[in-house]
């Protein structure tokens, strides 16, 4: 019975001790859709987290980063990415990606 409690005492010492902060990083490129084109002064920011933003450079790039919570690994960040003109973007990105996103210029009425 002792080495039952010894070993789910280690077990739940080693979940405790892998769940922690770990450096959110995620990065892409926007693109027009139609012209394939990069996209220079994207906003980009983390859903719901006005604190974590970014602005496309001239190529198009942009990074985030942060630090979060996570169990085994760190969580994907979801992003939303928006420009006068353009219809907005919401996409997940899993924690050291690289996503290239397309968007669609607002049809004009």
């Amino acid at each position: 019975m002792r080495r039952l409690m010894l070993l789910l005492t280690i077990i739940g010492m080693t979940i405790l001790f892998s769940c922690g902060d770990c450096m959110q990083k995620v990065s892409g490129t926007v693109l027009d859709e139609q012209t394939k084109q990069p996209i220079d002064s994207v906003y980009v920011q983390e859903e719901n987290n006005y604190e974590y933003n970014s602005i496309t450079d001239q190529k198009g790039n942009f990074e985030l980063s942060r630090i979060s919570g996570g169990c085994f690994r760190c969580p994907p960040m979801k992003v939303v990415l928006s420009k006068t003109g353009f219809e907005p973007v919401s996409i997940m990105i899993e924690n050291g990606e690289h996503k290239t996103v397309r968007l669609r210029k607002l049809s004009k009425i």
